[in-house]
């Protein structure tokens, strides 16, 4: 396999007004020793072809020179300042705590003090192979392959970020990893919601029961479902909820997952009759300490009108699931699967779906959904001969 080296190349471009000649100076260098793809810096000079050749060189050897607070800064250093900057850029507060695990958990009690600019591909494979293999603190065996390309994901961009900052000359973090094949989505079958159901019916937790019933009907996510006000819902004659915000997982409001997320859902009428008096029984409950229920108080409220956070009501499921002897892969994420299941196979069109679940394309619904829609293909065949049958006939 051909080897790539550094190089510059020039190209005049006239002159300047002084009579001057401008040179454009191209220097690239490979990613990686082997690989084919480049990376690329240009610069204008203004001097004589003998003369910009110097300059250019001595322009390359600064590029190519290892500033002196890199060349000891170790990975967990540069873990810590790609932290830092991504909280400068506001990101999500899942997303920042994710990160924070990957880094604080994996990355770095695994490299240690090693220096980042002496890390290579192959060490990167064999920290991938260890995560794959006997990543889990608890010792029971390795982490899945998602959670591995989580890891990489943080590794990759604090490597590329500092190269692209000059910090590092190189990221050796270009590993790839194997394809992940995603599961199909998961519902509740009619049986397993029927006997949820029956479940719900001897719940003293009136807000237990509450948040199964909203994803039950509504195939919200549950930080939709947590961050529901009254102010929200609608219980006229064309009873709807309004999904305006999100509560994330330190406890904040914030706003949905994406511009499609904001949206109005029409109630089922066993769901109005339900809120209604769900609000009463919220209320009786709140009355006991003094407090009045108002439109800001969330509808999946503790005893003091407070929110009751993602990872509390996940519990609270868990725990209801577990005690029924449900299947153990099934959360209330899997009430959303539910939901839209349903609807795809009594007919319901995919535009409609994803409007009611929120996603930020109908691509995604279908993609999520395809495998609910694989007996359909029968059904448009009928369709179609029926068509020819009626209205095509010689």
């Amino acid at each position: 396999m051909q080897t790539y080296i550094p190089t510059i190349t020039y190209k005049r471009e006239g002159t300047n007004s002084t009579g001057v000649p401008r040179w454009k100076a191209l220097f690239r260098m490979p990613k990686e020793d082997g690989e084919s793809k480049y990376r690329s810096k240009t610069k204008i000079f203004y001097a004589p072809k003998a003369q910009v050749v110097a300059l250019a060189e001595a322009w390359r050897d600064e590029i190519l020179a290892i500033p002196k607070n890199s060349a000891s800064m170790t990975i967990a250093e540069l873990m810590d300042d790609f932290y830092l900057r991504c909280e400068d850029r506001k990101l999500s507060v899942n997303t920042l705590r994710r990160y924070k695990v990957d880094i604080d958990k994996r990355i770095k009690p695994y490299f240690k003090q090693k220096l980042a600019v002496s890390l290579t591909q192959r060490e990167v494979e064999d920290f991938y192979r260890y995560l794959r293999n006997d990543g889990r603190k608890d010792g029971k065996g390795g982490l899945s392959d998602v959670t591995v390309k989580h890891v990489h994901v943080v590794l990759h961009k604090a490597y590329r970020d500092a190269v692209r900052r000059d910090e590092l000359l190189k990221n050796p973090v270009q590993v790839k990893l194997p394809q992940i094949h995603k599961e199909d989505a998961l519902p509740f079958s009619y049986a397993e919601t029927a006997k949820l159901k029956q479940a719900m019916e001897g719940l003293d937790d009136i807000v237990l029961r509450a948040a199964l019933m909203l994803g039950l009907h509504l195939s919200l996510r549950i930080g939709e479902a947590c961050g529901l006000q009254w102010r929200h819902i609608s219980l006229g004659d064309v009873p709807m909820i309004y999904i305006q915000q999100a509560l994330k997982v330190d406890g904040s409001y914030g706003v949905p997952k994406s511009r499609k997320s904001k949206r109005k859902i029409v109630l089922t009428p066993e769901l109005k009759s339900f809120l209604l008096d769900y609000r009463e029984q919220q209320q009786a409950m709140l009355a006991r300490v003094g407090i009045k229920l108002t439109d800001e108080t969330p509808v999946l409220s503790n005893e003091l009108a407070g929110t009751v956070t993602t990872n509390a009501m996940s519990a609270r499921i868990r725990k209801l699931l577990i005690k029924h002897n449900f299947n153990k892969k099934l959360s209330f994420h899997n009430l959303r699967h539910t939901g839209a299941t349903y609807l795809l196979q009594n007919g319901v069109d995919i535009k409609t779906v994803q409007e009611r679940l929120g996603h930020a394309t109908a691509s995604i619904t279908l993609d999520t959904y395809a495998h609910v829609l694989d007996g359909k293909d029968a059904e448009a065949a009928m369709t179609m001969q029926n068509v020819f049958d009626e209205h095509c006939v010689i």
